[in-house]
């Protein structure tokens, strides 16, 4: 079986910019992958299905799926919340309701449900050229130090 091409690049959906991650070595893996906007102090995230994201059976890996969800709830939370704070994963969960085709758009959405003084509560969903994929509850720790430099307007080009 030939492996499948990946359809030539469709433009990001209107209103996104590419992302700018922090430079760890997950962010320079997906910096050029992850798009976001922000409406109303709240980010919408977008990715587009390339090849080498797919599973066995021609969707978006759930791995892939995964890894978009952990980056949508801590950097939309930190934007969302306001908290100027790293957020670690301490629980995710993640129901997959349909696959996500080659070339198709990811785009993400969440709302923070509670922010304390060292964890956040946060749910969304994914969909795929606006037919539902995930939806997803996030449980993250918020570091105690204050980083200045994760302002909202840090995370866009």
């Amino acid at each position: 079986m030939a492996e499948k091409e990946t359809p030539a690049s469709i433009p990001a959906p209107a209103g996104f910019t590419l992302l700018k991650l922090p430079q760890s070595g997950f962010g320079k893996l997906w910096s050029s992958r992850f798009y976001g906007r922000r409406e109303d102090g709240k980010l919408t995230m977008a990715m587009q299905v390339q090849a080498q994201d797919l599973n066995g059976a021609g969707g978006c890996h759930g791995a892939v799926v995964l890894a978009f969800c952990d980056t949508l709830m801590t950097l939309g939370s930190n934007i969302q919340a306001g908290l100027l704070s790293h957020l670690t994963t301490v629980n995710l969960t993640c129901d997959f309701i349909s696959p996500a085709p080659l070339g198709s758009w990811l785009e993400g959405r969440l709302e923070v449900l509670r922010a304390t003084g060292s964890l956040v509560f946060s749910q969304g969903t994914l969909s795929a050229d606006g037919k539902l994929v995930a939806r997803m509850n996030a449980l993250l720790k918020l570091y105690k130090e204050q980083n200045p430099a994760l302002t909202p307007d840090s995370y866009f080009s």
